[in-house]
């Protein structure tokens, strides 16, 4: 078999979505490589306050320590080699900077203000995975690109997946 094709990942969230996302992520790893021939590869991971950042992916123990600061609470501030300070704006540069190519910026936030690094990930030619409505649902003017362009993929539920 063909190596995977490898697709740079962009976390952004490591709430109780973005660490479900993670570990879905590690245990679906094999069967993506076999059947589709992808491996994605989380090179950046984000909370609030910092983010962690390789442009060769972050390595599974890296992953594993940031979700279990994350479910006690904490900050990735204080992780080993966290980068404070940086937005996902920063990441998306950091990531085009870096040469990544065909990235995926995956919100997991439900935080105000991430339009722009949204906006500037599809203008770079790569895609945006929602996991939250929040960019979907503000001020018209910056929505049409999230609806029309096929690089972006959202999905939520309603009433706590209630059937309504």
């Amino acid at each position: 078999m063909a190596e995977p094709r490898r697709i740079p990942l962009i976390i952004v969230g490591v709430g109780n979505v973005g660490r479900t996302f993670l570990a879905q992520l590690a245990q679906t790893h094999d069967t993506l490589a076999h059947r589709y021939g992808v491996a994605l590869s989380p090179v950046a991971l984000a909370d609030s306050r910092s983010a962690l950042c390789d442009a060769d992916g972050l390595p599974p123990a890296t992953l594993y320590a940031a979700a279990d600061l994350k479910a006690a609470g904490r900050s990735l501030v204080e992780a080993t080699g966290a980068q404070p300070g940086l937005a996902a704006l920063d990441l998306v540069e950091w990531a085009a900077r870096a040469g990544l190519e065909r990235a995926i910026v995956v919100d997991t936030t439900a935080a105000d203000g991430m339009e722009t690094a949204l906006h500037r990930a599809l203008a770079l030619g790569y895609s945006v995975a929602l996991a939250n409505k929040r960019p979907l649902a503000g001020p018209w003017e910056g929505a049409p690109e999230f609806f029309a362009s096929s690089r972006v993929c959202f999905a939520a539920t309603a009433g706590p997946g209630l059937p309504l």
